[in-house]
């Protein structure tokens, strides 16, 4: 079995002819992606900063919940 992907589709994927890609199956959907879809690790520690500052005392008490140290609830 194969898989054509057309040429405008894998531009925009960033696949060459023969370059290694990961399927997975999402409900009945068949999902074609590349296998290093990683992002520069800059970018990746510049994004990973904007979620902390944004969502880091949320995340905290999710984890201090998670281990049973849940905070009191506010008045």
């Amino acid at each position: 079995m194969a898989v054509l992907i057309p040429r405008d589709v894998a531009e925009q994927m960033r696949i060459e002819e023969n370059s290694p890609v990961r399927l997975s199956i999402v409900g009945r959907q068949l999902v074609v992606e590349p296998e290093d879809d990683s992002i520069p690790e800059p970018s990746f520690r510049r994004a990973y900063a904007v979620v902390l500052r944004r969502y880091g005392p949320a995340l905290e008490a999710l984890a201090k919940y998670d281990a049973g140290r849940a905070l009191p609830k506010r008045s």
